[in-house]
């Protein structure tokens, strides 16, 4: 191989390496001006809101390269239409990073009962997986069996060995049909 080859092949490898290496950047980083980020909330919205919605990143993404903060946003504010609100945080699940898990734990806290609570349960243990156990694991002593079954569910489907692991000590105790009944496939 002649040195001029050599130096093409280097150049061609380093022009691989910056290509792959740009989007990945765009993917973390996002330069957005405050009016373009309210632009990207109001289009988000409407996706999420549209009848023709499916989850999927590539579509978010073409609305923002980084759509976490605007999901975030429409996920935890009060005023969102609920099927918006429920999109929003079905979505979130698509992106395991430390803002979203952050934001399930705040869900987490200020949901702790309602009818959302078992989308974001689900959707965090989708997410983070066995990472989400342990911020789950004081809803399986709640006083309501409806947030204890759908905690049971989501270890026993996303929650890995730690998951497994407390639903078997867990089904020793629990004496509620419909919890027991949401632990079964996992606990046989």
């Amino acid at each position: 191989m002649t040195r001029r080859t050599h130096l093409t092949h280097l150049a061609a490898a380093a022009v691989l390496v910056l290509a792959f290496a740009a989007p990945a950047q765009a993917e973390t980083f996002s330069g957005e001006t405050p009016a373009a980020s309210a632009d990207s909330l109001k289009q988000l919205t409407a996706f999420l809101d549209s009848t023709s919605f499916v989850a999927s990143r590539l579509e978010l993404r073409d609305i923002d390269t980084d759509p976490v903060p605007e999901l975030i946003t429409i996920a935890t504010a009060p005023r969102t239409r609920a099927q918006v609100r429920e999109r929003a945080i079905q979505c979130l699940s698509m992106f395991r990073d430390a803002r979203v898990r952050e934001a399930f734990k705040g869900m987490l806290d200020h949901n702790k009962g309602d009818k959302t609570f078992g989308l974001i349960a689900l959707s965090y243990l989708e997410a983070f997986g066995e990472d989400a156990v342990d911020d789950l694991k004081p809803f399986l002593e709640h006083k309501k069996p409806e947030v204890r079954a759908v905690v049971a569910k989501g270890f026993g489907m996303f929650g890995g060995q730690k998951g497994y692991d407390l639903l078997r000590e867990h089904n020793r105790v629990e004496s509620d049909a419909r919890v027991l009944e949401a632990m079964r496939p996992f606990v046989q």
